[in-house]
């Protein structure tokens, strides 16, 4: 099995769920398992849980369907069926962060600080149902005015680094109109929302960091055997 990838590893941007998304894949077709995009979502989750300890199944089931997805409160997962375009610049460190680790930093400072730190996260959750309504409508400034609403919150709860910030804030200076941490945090990548200045910003984060430059696809798993 030959793999490449453009992803950097451990940067918050899904790689590991995308590798064994297609990793599950490639073997079931090979050994003849019957399986659809659902079971395999599913699969793919359980690996990634059993593997990390902890896992959303966001990344399992953008990578099987593509497109967008929206995971709500109570786990239930909806699929965007919308057209958006919207240009991004992710921008990464060659420091990687610790999910884990990130995982726990966050749960001790909201059990010495309870009433602060839920009521924070509390924030988060209404702030993802305003993304959702505003992708739905297509408004990318609101969308925008969220992403950095939600950086905020990011760096209230801990999970901010320098070099995080230092991308953040160049996109911005450069002209997006939302950049925010993706991924855990502690190290990894931002995302930036730029329509019509994705090379500005991505010369602007590039002077220190890396970058790709992104959209969203529809196209989610596919694979082939060859024998």
């Amino acid at each position: 099995m030959i793999l490449s990838s453009d992803i950097p590893i451990g940067s918050g941007l899904g790689s590991s769920a995308a590798v064994t998304v297609a990793t599950l894949a490639a073997l079931y077709r090979y050994n003849q398992i019957k399986f659809n995009k659902k079971s395999l979502a599913h699969d793919a989750h359980m690996v990634e849980q059993a593997v990390q300890g902890i896992a959303s199944p966001l990344d399992t089931m953008v990578s099987t369907y593509g497109g967008l997805v929206y995971l709500s409160r109570n786990k239930k997962i909806e699929r965007f069926k919308v057209n958006f375009t919207a240009p991004f610049v992710v921008g990464y460190t060659n420091k990687h962060g610790n999910t884990g680790k990130m995982v726990k930093d966050v749960r001790s400072l909201k059990n010495r600080n309870p009433k602060i730190i839920n009521s924070v996260i509390s924030s988060m959750g209404q702030l993802t149902n305003y993304a959702k309504q505003a992708i739905l409508k297509g408004d990318y400034k609101k969308i925008g005015e969220l992403m950095n609403i939600n950086q905020g919150f990011l760096d209230l709860i801990g999970v901010n680094t320098y070099e995080l910030s230092r991308m953040v804030y160049n996109a911005r200076e450069a002209g997006a109109i939302g950049s925010k941490i993706t991924g855990a945090g502690g190290g990894g990548s931002i995302i930036a929302l730029c329509p019509g200045k994705v090379d500005k910003v991505a010369k602007a984060i590039a002077k220190e960091d890396n970058i790709l430059k992104v959209r969203f696809t529809k196209k989610g798993v596919s694979s082939r055997v060859k024998r």
